[in-house]
């Protein structure tokens, strides 16, 4: 099954502090979403995600911001997701489990949801795959060595899964039942 679904955050929606706590919202399950006052005074975001079968697929355009999981936080994940990221504008830097995450246009990152975490990221523009943490190790084994794991820009692992989430969000929607377990 396919479904799509969409968030939109602009300044005409509400001052500076309506932003934030809406932003706050759409990524509860992601950690505490942080911002200056500047930050949060121009803070705007647009997002597309398309669920298709075990996989949520997404792009995603944000301002300035950063987000924290610590370690209590990381703790109460009960069913644990693995975050792929290919990143196509702005940067970001920060800290992921036990790594040192530096991300840049073309690059992509692998994190784990119950991984604590510390990152800023500035004026981003994104595709992401989230899967479930069990699904995908009983495809292709533990994920836990790729946590926090970034793979430059140019490489061929970037390259990759930024290609097939491009033709994934490029899919017809609806698409049938069918064809959505084909693509997953």
């Amino acid at each position: 099954m396919l479904t799509t679904t969409r968030h939109s955050i602009q300044l005409a929606d509400g001052d500076a502090e309506y932003r934030l706590a809406a932003w706050q919202e759409v990524m509860r399950p992601s950690g505490e979403i942080r911002m200056t006052p500047e930050e949060a005074d121009r803070f705007t975001t647009t997002g597309t995600w398309r669920q298709i079968g075990p996989l949520l697929v997404g792009h995603v355009t944000a301002g300035d911001f950063r987000l924290v999981r610590t370690e209590a936080m990381a703790k109460l994940i009960g069913l644990d997701h693995v975050f792929i990221n290919v990143f196509l504008a702005g940067r970001g830097e920060g800290i992921c489990g036990r790594r040192r995450m530096r991300f840049e246009p073309g690059a992509m990152s692998i994190t784990k949801l119950s991984s604590p975490a510390d990152y800023r990221l500035f004026g981003i523009t994104l595709t992401a795959v989230v899967v479930s943490r069990r699904v995908l190790e009983a495809a292709i084994g533990p994920v836990a060595p790729f946590d926090g794991r970034v793979y430059p820009a140019g490489s061929v692992e970037a390259l990759l899964v930024g290609a097939q989430v491009d033709a994934l969000l490029a899919l017809p929607d609806p698409l049938p039942s069918a064809k959505a377990s084909i693509a997953s």
